[in-house]
């Protein structure tokens, strides 16, 4: 992970495979720094805990992620395991809802690395 911090209480999400990494501040979720950075994260339903096309997959960093607080968002995981991971939950979340207290990595496939216009 590497890029410059910009705000003294801030962490990295790194995003494989577009290799971007977006700057993460304090108490915000992935899914609103990303498009406070511009880039076109994939959201229908944009930020409602309901359509679970922003959702990710960390795959470093796990003990640097805030548990799940929403029902919304645990039952959201679990119907997206049981879909599309074989009803494997972990390191499974929805961006929207994701905050960060450290620098993670995370895995969202159709996330392009593209910045809006």
């Amino acid at each position: 992970m590497t890029g410059a911090r910009h705000a003294a209480s801030s962490h990295v999400a790194h995003v494989v495979p577009a290799g971007v990494d977006i700057e993460v501040l304090d108490g915000e979720t992935l899914f609103d720094a990303s498009w406070r950075e511009g880039y076109d994260w994939p959201t229908v339903c944009v930020g409602q805990m309901l359509c679970t096309a922003c959702h990710v997959i960390v795959k470093e960093g796990i003990d640097n992620v805030r548990p799940v607080v929403e029902q919304q968002e645990a039952s959201a995981i679990r119907r997206l395991a049981r879909r599309v991971y074989k009803g494997e939950e972990t390191g499974l979340r929805l961006a929207c809802q994701l905050r960060i207290t450290g620098d993670v990595v995370v895995e969202q496939q159709v996330f392009n690395g593209k910045k809006m216009r």
